[in-house]
């Protein structure tokens, strides 16, 4: 986890040999949520959900894959 340029980075491996559906649960209201490359280029626009004063955001993980969130507050 790292904040640069007034945005949350946040990036998950997946250790296992099969992919996985993930969420993530953030305390505040998110902005925007943007799925990057490592090396920063936006690969999609992500959905963000409201649950209570969480902010969710829902992504899947290949198998042995790495997937960076950028997190806009």
């Amino acid at each position: 986890m790292t904040f640069d340029q007034g945005a949350l980075f946040l990036r998950f491996y997946n250790a296992f040999e099969s992919g996985a559906e993930n969420k993530v649960l953030l305390t505040g209201h998110v902005k925007k949520a943007e799925l990057v490359e490592l090396d920063g280029r936006v690969k999609q626009y992500m959905t963000i959900s409201r649950q209570g004063a969480e902010s969710v955001v829902r992504f899947s993980i290949p198998a042995f894959g790495i997937r960076t969130i950028k997190v806009y507050y």
